[in-house]
Parts: C-alpha cells; sequence; structure tokens
C-alpha cells in the first residue's frame, strides 16, 4: 500500500475513533439515567465498543505501521483519560474494565510492532550474506531516485560461479559468497548499501564520489586474493575474480528499472573483455548488447533450423606431404551480405550455454560424417575437434563424448580433442578428470594456441598430450625478427621433450615452409598445402591417400 492510501486510512481511523467514543460516552450517560433499549443495559455496550475501538487500533498498526502506530497510542491515551473521568466524576466503576482493555491493548500493539518489524528486516534481508534481497534493493532503489540525491548503482558478479557450483558443491558455493559479501563490506564500510538479489549477484549503492574507479579496483584486488573456505571441518584454498558495472544517478539515467539495465550492460561489458575488472556505463555499451542479443538469436536459430555446418582442413606430414588427418571447422550459411564472422558467432556463444550446445553438435557432425570413412582406410588417420573450455571443464563432458563415440561408431583412436591453454588456466583439475577419461578410452589430446600466455610449462608434464600447435600469430611473424623465430624453435624443442608430436597452423608460404622444416616441426597446416573443404572432398583426399 503506497503512502497515500495509508493517510487516508489513517484519517479514517482517526474518524471512526472519534465516533466510536462518542458512542461509547452517549452509551455510558444513558446507562448512568437507567435507559434500556429493548431491555437490555447500556453497560455492555459500552464494552462492546471499547473492543471495537482496540480492534480498530490493531488494525491501524498492521496495515498503516510506524504513523499507525504512534496515533493508536495517542488514541489510546485519549480513551483512558475519558474513561478515568467516567471513574473518578461519575463514580463509574465498570470502566475500570474498559481502561484494562485498552492497556492490554497498548501492550497488545507494541508485541504486534516489534513482529512487524522483525519480519519487515527478514522480508528485506538476504538470509546467507545478512545484506538486504531483491526486495529490499528495489525499495532503496525507489527511495533514492524520490530523493533525487545523486549517487552511483553498482552490479559485481562472481566470475565463473556456476563451475565452482557444479565442481564443488552448493555448501562451498554460500561459502565463497559470504566471503565475498565481508570482503565488500571491508572495503565499502557503512557508507554504502549492500543487497544480493539473487544468485552470485551483489548491487552496491555508494553516494556520489570522485574516487569510484579506485574503489572499485580496491573491490577487485580484495576479492581475488586466496579465500580459505572451510565446509564440513574441512578447509580448501578458492581462487575467485568478479567483474563490476556502474551507473551514474541521474547522469546515466533517472529511472530505476533503466538504472539496473544500464549496470547489468556495463558488468557484461566487464565479463566480455576478460572478466576481472570494471567499466562505468557508456551509451556504446547499449549497442554492443543488442547486437549480442541478435547474434545470440542467430545461433539459436542455426542450431535449430541447420544453419551450421562442418568444413575440414587437412594436415600434413612435414616433408612427406603424407595426410595425417583433418581439423574440423565450424562454418554457418550466410544471410545476404552478412559481415558476421563464425569468430563473432562462437565468442557470443562463449559468454552463455549456447557454446556447449555447438560443442555437441560439431561432435557429433564429425563423428556421423566421417565414421564410415575411417573404418573402411587401411591407415587411421585424426580428425580433431576444438573443445570449448566451459565444456572440458564441465564434469560429464568426458562421458558425453565416449556416449557419442560409442552410438556412431566412430573409432575414437582417431578423435582427437583440442583444448586451449586457457582451459588449463581456468579448472585444471576439472579438465584433468575429463581428460584422464578420454585418454584412457583412447582419444588423442591437443593443445591448440601454444604460447598465447595462459599455460605454464608445468602443464605439459601433468598432461598426455599428444599434439602441440603453434598459434598462427607466430607463424605469420616467421622471419620478422630473432625473438619470434626463436620462440618457434623453443616451442618444438619443448614438444619434442615432453614426448608429443607438434603441428604448425596457417602455413601459407614457403618461406615458413622451409623454416619449419629446418626446425623440426611435424605438421602443418594451411592454407599453402590445403584450405578447409566439405565433407566429401575430404573424403576424396582421405580415400586418395588409402590407395
Amino acid at each position: 500500500m503506497n503512502k497515500r492510501k495509508q493517510r487516508v486510512l489513517l484519517i479514517s481511523g482517526i474518524v471512526h475513533f472519534i465516533i466510536l467514543q462518542t458512542l461509547e460516552v452517549a452509551c455510558g450517560i444513558a446507562a448512568d439515567k437507567g435507559v434500556k433499549v429493548h431491555g437490555y443495559d447500556l453497560n455492555g455496550v459500552s464494552g462492546i465498543l471499547v473492543s471495537v475501538t482496540s480492534l480498530l487500533f490493531i488494525v491501524l498498526t498492521c496495515i498503516v505501521g510506524r504513523e499507525g502506530l504512534i496515533a493508536s497510542y495517542v488514541m489510546c491515551l485519549l480513551a483512558i483519560l475519558l474513561m478515568l473521568r467516567a471513574v473518578i466524576f461519575m463514580k463509574d466503576n465498570t470502566a475500570l474494565a474498559g481502561i484494562t482493555n485498552i492497556i492490554i491493548c497498548c501492550l497488545s500493539l507494541s508485541i504486534i510492532n516489534y513482529q512487524l518489524k522483525k519480519r519487515e528486516k527478514e522480508s528485506v534481508s538476504d538470509l546467507l550474506t545478512g545484506n538486504g534481497n531483491r526486495r529490499g534493493m528495489l525499495r532503496e532503489l525507489r527511495d533514492r531516485t524520490e530523493k533525487k540525491d545523486p549517487f552511483y548503482l553498482l552490479q559485481l558478479d562472481v566470475d565463473d560461479f556456476k563451475v565452482i557450483n557444479d565442481n564443488r558443491g552448493h555448501k562451498f558455493g554460500d561459502a565463497v559468497l559470504i566471503c565475498v559479501s565481508e570482503r565488500i563490506r571491508e572495503i565499502l564500510g557503512e557508507s554504502a548499501k549492500i543487497f544480493r538479489p539473487g544468485g552470485d549477484e551483489f548491487v552496491i549503492f555508494l553516494p556520489d564520489t570522485d574516487y569510484l574507479g579506485e574503489i572499485m579496483e580496491k573491490m577487485i584486488d580484495s576479492i581475488r586474493r586466496p579465500m580459505m573456505i572451510e565446509v564440513g571441518g574441512e578447509k580448501s584454498k578458492c581462487l575467485i575474480t568478479v567483474s563490476i558495472g556502474a551507473v551514474h544517478y541521474p547522469d546515466d539515467a533517472d529511472q530505476g528499472e533503466q538504472l539496473l539495465k544500464y549496470a547489468d550492460i556495463a558488468m557484461y561489458q566487464a565479463k566480455r573483455t576478460g572478466k576481472n575488472q570494471s567499466y562505468l556505463f557508456d551509451s556504446a555499451m547499449e549497442k554492443e548488447l543488442l547486437q549480442k542479443a541478435k547474434l545470440q538469436e542467430r545461433i539459436k536459430t542455426n542450431l535449430e533450423n541447420g544453419g551450421f555446418y562442418m568444413v575440414y582442413q587437412p594436415q600434413y606430414e612435414m616433408g612427406t606431404k603424407k595426410l595425417r588427418g583433418f581439423e574440423s571447422l565450424l562454418r554457418f550459411w550466410s544471410q545476404g551480405e552478412d559481415k558476421v564472422s563464425i569468430g563473432e558467432l562462437i565468442a557470443v556463444a562463449e559468454t552463455s550455454d549456447q557454446i556447449l550446445k555447438i560443442d555437441e553438435f560439431v561432435l557429433r557432425s564429425v563423428m556421423e560424417q566421417f565414421a564410415g570413412t575411417l573404418n573402411h582406410l587401411k591407415e587411421p588417420i585424426t580428425v580433431s575437434v576444438n573443445v570449448s573450455a566451459k565444456n572440458i571443464c564441465r564434469l560429464g563432458f568426458a562421458e558425453m563424448v565416449i556416449d557419442t563415440l560409442k552410438q556412431t561408431g566412430f573409432p575414437a583412436h582417431c578423435l582427437e580433442i583440442e583444448i586451449t591453454e586457457y582451459c588449463l588456466a581456468k579448472a585444471l583439475d576439472i579438465a584433468m578428470i575429463n581428460i584422464s577419461k578420454l585418454k584412457e578410452y583412447g582419444v588423442c589430446l591437443a593443445l591448440d594456441d601454444f604460447g598465447t600466455g595462459y599455460a605454464s610449462l608445468s602443464y605439459l608434464s601433468k598432461l598426455s598430450i599428444d599434439l602441440l600447435k603453434i598459434d598462427k600469430s607466430f607463424v605469420d611473424a616467421i622471419g620478422e625478427g630473432v625473438k619470434n623465430d626463436g620462440f618457434i624453435t623453443a616451442v618444438i624443442q619443448i614438444g619434442h621433450l615432453n614426448e608429443c608430436k607438434v603441428i604448425s597452423e596457417g602455413v601459407e608460404t614457403q618461406e615458413q615452409m622451409s623454416f619449419l622444416e629446418r626446425e623440426g616441426c611435424d605438421y602443418v597446416q594451411g592454407y599453402f598445402w590445403g584450405k578447409p573443404v566439405p565433407f566429401d572432398e575430404a573424403q576424396r583426399v582421405a580415400l586418395g591417400f588409402a590407395k
């Protein structure tokens, strides 16, 4: 109920109180004179009126709130004074029962008010962290926009929190959220209002300040410090990061709904550009979000209506040009003058669970297309499939791959799963579980984009890598400097020291080919020897080499 309706109800209650008191006084006077109505004593009617008055006070307290409680106390006092007048001046001892009733009513109002406050606090509080909940956040937002004082609204989201919940359990996830809340409070103190509307999301109201950037950076630095999380008596270390989006009232928006939307857009921008950072909203971000929504809808349509298809780029043995196999590459049917690349679609898909559906589509498509061909070849070749970090870091991924192998009849030893260094940096423990299961089943493993900055060399000794891929960016720079060429040589040597083969992707010139052959690279892939081709042509290439 809004404040205007509450005030109307309060005024109505006061009017009814005056009417009830007038009737009660009139009944008392009439009773003293011996007046009866249909043979009934009017003192009994006075008792009923006192009870109705008590009920009126309870209604005002419950519905109107604090103002209703204060008004009820004042009216209780007036009622008691009127009854005392009857006792003292009119010697009407029956009024003592009414006084007792009103006093009991006052005590009841105090108890009711306490319980209402308690329930109200609970209704706007997050039971896990002790901060406000979504209802409290919306109320705070409404109150602040009504006051029209400038403030910042921040939306903070824990990066990859679903991975924590899925892999370590919800109790562990809850403990992480409590720790995040405590660290936010340590940085902001009592000057900020903190809310957890749900999940791993926090909304923060900050007074207008010239130091917003420094404050957000302090929060990010504090939260990414190692956390010791205790669940079931066992302590374990947890490393997390957060992304923060901020919006200013009234400069960026003056409506509550818009403020929340723009803070969410800014937070998404922080996630999209690498996570573990903060952004202040600007109008260009909204355009990017609309573009993302369009691409997400396009991905959904492509998955449902056969808009995606596979092409295959051959991989050859250095020197002999013997076919090693193919890398499977996803493509989509263009629409008119289409300027969207497959890379853009994949980048958008990776921000949601759409990438999981794409991975499943690619795996099944590759296996269904190649299963028959591979089973008829005298010498096995390898077909590699790129897998997203989300999938390799998800429990159950290995089982999904194995089930698909069984269903399609694709030979496990001909399948090569390509993962990136980012997969290892994100969740090595889960990735290791999936990799171990796949290796046991006979699936090969390739490490893609090696040297782009995520993995440490220690990962290579922990994982049974079959193939190390040199990123195209290094191949493109061959001959441009001793440092780059020396790095490629080092990668080839590292691969061989770890007993795995090395392939260079994106080979397009004779100069690149000669350098890589001289340095001992095992395989090459690129336009110099073969462009990506549809399955029918890839099948002809495979069967041609088998003769």
